[in-house]
């Protein structure tokens, strides 16, 4: 399955999928939108940042410090902005797990990992976010059997409700799958 949206080039799916694995849901964003999933705090103190390192470096521009203070204190505010600004992301759940691609970047999640699901609705609407709670292992040699808890939005859903029931069915069905596969390894299957 080959897509062409505005954010990037065409992306063949198929690449990314394992062998027998089946597209059960995909979402392309229709517009390039921005998200806060910390809130507005965050971008105010940014914005507070670049404006202290503006203000330092129109009243004191005739010492080099002075000229480096306020440039390390814009630089530091514009990190920090474009950190916490979220973009719109195109989603695509299979029968295993889910893809989330930005730009250049993806993310995957297995369904077995999934701890919480939440479902943010919007008033009048179908449309909603989705949040998802899951666990992973820390991939550092000296965190040994050390798991970190990540969260993930998935924003602006078409029928939300919908696709957190096929998000809680897919999870059960890997348990299930585990469970049963379990059961043959102890019958020497």
């Amino acid at each position: 399955m080959s897509v062409r949206n505005d954010f990037s080039t065409d992306i063949d799916y198929d690449a990314y999928l394992d062998e027998g694995e089946h597209i059960l849901w995909s979402q392309v964003p229709d517009k390039k939108k921005f998200h806060l999933p910390q809130g507005i705090i965050p971008v105010v103190l940014s914005l507070v940042f670049i404006i202290a390192g503006s203000y330092v470096l129109k009243i004191q521009h005739d010492k080099l410090v002075d000229f480096l203070y306020g440039l390390v204190f814009i630089i530091f505010g514009m990190v920090a902005l474009f950190n916490y600004i979220e973009r719109s992301a195109t989603y695509l759940f299979t029968d295993k797990r889910i893809f989330i691609f930005k730009a250049t970047k993806y993310k995957e999640i297995r369904y077995h990992n999934i701890s919480f699901i939440s479902v943010e609705k919007k008033k009048d609407s179908d449309t909603g976010n989705i949040s998802l709670c899951f666990t992973h292992l820390l991939n550092r040699p000296h965190h040994q059997r050390e798991y970190k808890v990540t969260s993930q939005t998935i924003y602006d859903v078409q029928d939300c409700e919908k696709v957190a029931e096929i998000i809680k069915a897919q999870k059960d069905t890997t348990n299930a799958y585990k469970k049963a596969r379990e059961i043959e390894r102890e019958q020497g299957f």
